[in-house]
C-alpha cells in the first residue's frame, strides 16, 4: 500500500494542512485556521476601527484651530499688522516733526513780520502797499 505524502501546517508544522490561504499562501491545519481567522477577524476589527476614528476626526468641525497651517496664518497677520503699526508709527513721527520744523519757520517769519509791523507804526513810516504786505 502506498502511502500519500501529507503537507504539513506552515504554524505549527505538527498536523496535516487541510486549507492554504489565498492571501498569504500559508498552509495550515483546522486548529490553525480557526486561530489564524481569529487574528484577520482581529485585525479586521482593528483596521475598522481606526477607519471610524479618522472618520469622525475629519467630519468634525476644526473648532480649536490647532492646525500648523492656521497657526502659521495667524503668525503672519500678526506680523504684518506689527509692522504696519511701526511704519505708521515712523510715519507719524515724521509728520509732526516736518509740521514742527514748518512752524518753527512760520512763527520766527512771524516774528520779524511783527517787529517790522511795530516798528512802522511806531515811526509812523507805512503806506498802502506795507499793508497789502
Amino acid at each position: 500500500m502506498a502511502t500519500a505524502s501529507k503537507v504539513q501546517c506552515t504554524k505549527c508544522a505538527k498536523n496535516s494542512a487541510i486549507t492554504a490561504c489565498e492571501g498569504c499562501s500559508s498552509k495550515l491545519c483546522r486548529r490553525c485556521f480557526t486561530d489564524y481567522r481569529q487574528d484577520l477577524s482581529k485585525e479586521l476589527d482593528n483596521v475598522v476601527y481606526e477607519h471610524d476614528m479618522l472618520k469622525e476626526q475629519l467630519e468634525t468641525p476644526n473648532e480649536n484651530n490647532s492646525h500648523r497651517l492656521l497657526k502659521q496664518i495667524d503668525q503672519w497677520k500678526k506680523d504684518a499688522i506689527d509692522k504696519v503699526n511701526q511704519l505708521a508709527d515712523q510715519c507719524r513721527t515724521d509728520v509732526v516733526k516736518l509740521l514742527d520744523k514748518n512752524k518753527n519757520k512760520l512763527i520766527d517769519r512771524f516774528r520779524k513780520m511783527t517787529s517790522r509791523v511795530r516798528k512802522g507804526r511806531d515811526d509812523e513810516d507805512y503806506d498802502e502797499r506795507d499793508l497789502s504786505k
